[in-house]
């Protein structure tokens, strides 16, 4: 029974830099350099502008305290510049006074209230003019003459801006709280806008993580009326087209397993039944040659001889049918190289076999180590290809080993009229065979074995006689510790 289709969940919002962080650090990015650069410009000008102000109000007053020290400066005396400067030495942000007369000798000094500010201090000064038509003659009523030409002194004040510098700092603060809070405002704004776009981009990427993992039924809700939605509603229809798509792809891929399985079965049968039948037919004339009493010794023996001479053969195809349609377990174990090539060599040289004695040369690296297989398996697959090589018309076959790193490689090489490069491609397909006799089982038994081990058995090109590459894993590191045999 088909499920009911899944609908996505979507996942929870987690933080990480994607569309919705990269839009808000982008959208707050420009935010902040408008926001910085007005403000900067606005903070800069107004402390200009207080700067200027504080000047012009310092310079005025410090024109005032040179008027009122006109007549001190010029009586030189102490007592009245202290008296006609005691109202502008109490100013609050007056950090000391000093008037000094035209020679530079200072002529008084006094400290104000802001003289421990630890603010900015800028200078102001005033030079002390000629006396005014009204200071000489109230001077001349003393008898002191005042100079009509010539300047009294100067005027030095200095003043703390730390009023000025506090409205600055607030002024700045003011700005970054502005910032923040329209920087937040932005962010605030985003989240709500973009917030279930993103959200949603997010399903769609989690029920296409689910269609890549393999699952079959998996829609989302297609939500709003927006390109998303539009989107959404795609990717519903492009599951529901895979899924129909799958469905068929599935149903051909099992009539064809089952038409390729019934194929399969059909030349199994028709090889069998090729195999079986000459070899039953033999046995049955050998079996009633030997009922009859009349017949000749020698034609009786001749029947046994063939009895004998067929059953092994049926008995080999039969187990060849077998081993393929019930591969044996491995039984695996490191093997040395070296004794298991000569004992396949002995069996391949039996005598009435088809290599002759000294038809077989082994090359073998001396210091290869074993390999790690199962020895019943290979002993047989060897002894395939080495009976193959001369039951094609070999008359001398190469068995060279090269190592590599994980795998050994074992070459056969024999002087035969070769394999086409057409059945080369099929060669190693069950029931395929260049031989009269055959059951075409051989091979495709042996490539299923060899990479049960983890290694492979192919049939390369060459330009004289035959070529099999067989590839086997060394027990190096892997059962260090067990008998090799």
């Amino acid at each position: 029974m088909n499920q009911p289709p899944t609908t996505t969940e979507r996942p929870p919002m987690t933080l990480r830099l994607g569309i919705r962080a990269r839009l808000v650090l982008s959208v707050v990015a420009a935010l902040s350099a408008v926001v910085g650069i007005t403000a900067t410009v606005v903070v800069m000008r107004a402390e200009a502008a207080l700067s200027e102000v504080d000047e012009e109000r310092f310079l005025a007053l410090t024109a005032q305290m040179a008027d009122a020290a006109r007549v001190g400066a010029l009586a030189k005396s102490e007592l009245l510049l202290k008296d006609d400067l005691a109202q502008f030495v109490r100013y609050p942000a007056l950090v000391e006074l000093t008037v000094v007369d035209e020679k530079g000798s200072r002529l008084f000094f006094a400290q104000g209230p802001a003289a421990d500010s630890r603010h900015g201090v800028t200078t102001s000064s005033a030079i002390l003019d000629v006396a005014s038509d009204e200071v000489t003659s109230e001077l001349s009523a003393f008898g002191v003459d005042s100079p009509q030409d010539t300047p009294l002194g100067e005027v030095h004040a200095r003043f703390s801006r730390g009023k000025t510098r506090r409205i600055e700092a607030g002024m700045r603060r003011d700005m970054l709280v502005a910032f923040w809070a329209a920087a937040t405002l932005a962010v605030v704004l985003l989240l709500w806008l973009f917030g279930p776009v993103i959200a949603r981009v997010r399903t769609l990427a989690a029920a296409a993580s689910k269609v890549a993992a393999g699952e079959r039924d998996v829609r989302v809700t297609p939500e709003g009326s927006d390109e998303v939605a539009d989107l959404m509603q795609q990717f519903d229809a492009m599951t529901l087209s895979l899924d129909a798509q799958r469905r068929e792809i599935e149903n051909a891929s099992a009539q064809l397993a089952e038409r390729e399985s019934l194929a399969a079965i059909g030349r199994a049968t028709a090889v069998i039944a090729h195999e079986l039948k000459n070899p039953l037919g033999i046995l049955l004339g050998a079996a009633e040659v030997l009922q009859k009493p009349d017949r000749k010794e020698a034609v009786k023996r001749e029947a046994l001889e063939i009895i004998v001479e067929e059953i092994p053969r049926l008995e080999r195809t039969l187990t060849e049918v077998l081993d393929f349609a019930r591969p044996r377990p491995l039984a695996l174990s490191p093997v040395a190289l070296g004794p298991l090539l000569e004992k396949v060599r002995d069996r391949a040289l039996y005598r009435g076999g088809p290599l002759e004695r000294g038809a077989v040369d082994i090359h073998l690296p001396d210091d290869i180590g074993p390999v790690f297989v199962d020895a019943f398996q290979i002993e047989k697959v060897l002894l395939n290809l080495l009976l193959n090589a001369g039951q094609a018309g070999g008359q001398h076959v190469t068995v060279q080993v090269v190592p590599d790193d994980e795998l050994v490689a074992i070459h056969i090489k024999d002087d035969g009229p070769g394999i086409d490069d057409k059945v080369r491609v099929d060669l190693f397909q069950p029931f395929v065979t260049t031989k009269q006799r055959g059951s075409g089982l051989g091979l495709a038994v042996a490539r299923r074995a060899v990479r049960a081990h983890g290694g492979d058995l192919w049939a390369e090109a060459a330009d004289e006689g035959a070529h099999f590459v067989l590839t086997l894993p060394r027990a190096a590191g892997r059962m260090g510790e067990e008998e090799v045999t």
